[in-house]
């Protein structure tokens, strides 16, 4: 809801939700930008990234190559759809983890931990291309992997 707020309220940046809240170099931004604004619904397929990054950026810039943001590299290699299904997933995931974390009461630890970092990974994804890196995405797989299996409540049996 704060990124929805901050959003609407700071005019003068980028037009693409995915590039609002970069903290990339202007020039990458712009680069990025006119990528998205080039690319179909359908996006322009995973990994195209580095073929073209020297179409787009700036001569004499100083960007390095690497897409801005998380969401712009989905967008960019996925499309809309698959940007939208990944948002949808992500909040459909939060919602099993929290559920489960309440269904556990008093031991909800992992649950609780798994379900507030994918609502702090989303809002990341927005921010800055971390979420793109090996040892975030095996920190995140297993973060995920535990509050799912500790999500399960233990009936009576």
């Amino acid at each position: 809801l704060a990124m929805i707020v901050a959003w609407r309220y700071n005019l003068g940046q980028s037009s693409f939700l995915t590039l609002r809240f970069a903290q990339a170099p202007a020039d990458a931004v712009e680069a990025v930008q006119r990528m998205l604004s080039d690319t179909r619904w359908t996006g322009t397929g995973a990994g195209t990234f580095p073929a073209l990054w020297p179409i787009y950026h700036d001569l004499g810039g100083t960007a390095a190559a690497r897409v801005p943001t998380t969401a712009a590299s989905i967008m960019l290699g996925g499309g809309v759809i698959l940007f939208f299904t990944a948002i949808a997933g992500t909040v459909l995931l939060f919602v099993v983890l929290f559920r489960g974390a309440l269904a556990r009461g008093r031991d909800s630890l992992y649950p609780t931990v798994a379900a507030a970092s994918i609502a702090i990974l989303f809002g990341q994804a927005f921010c800055d291309a971390s979420l793109s890196t090996t040892g975030v995405d095996l920190i995140v797989t297993i973060l995920i992997g535990i509050g799912l299996t500790q999500s399960v409540s233990q009936g009576k049996g």
